[in-house]
């Protein structure tokens, strides 16, 4: 079953939600969508073991990476 998760642009980076889809990707499978207002993750096939803390962590993982670029770090 897929989860979706939104990302408001005005708020999150795209590159920075790729950078997380990228760091998760052997727990979980991602499709990532940029809308006109939104960033839509698609997550599929979590690892069974963190499921149900995966998404939160995905989540933490894109505010950080969104805050150091916004700051110019890498």
């Amino acid at each position: 079953m897929a989860e979706q998760v939104l990302f408001t642009r005005s708020l999150y980076a795209a590159e920075a939600v790729r950078a997380a889809a990228d760091a998760y990707s052997k727990l979980a499978s991602f499709d990532i969508d940029v809308l006109d207002a939104d960033i839509q993750l698609t997550i599929r096939d979590p690892d069974e073991d963190i499921a149900s803390i995966l998404v939160d962590e995905l989540c933490n993982y894109v505010l950080h990476e969104t805050i150091v670029r916004k700051r110019g770090g890498s």
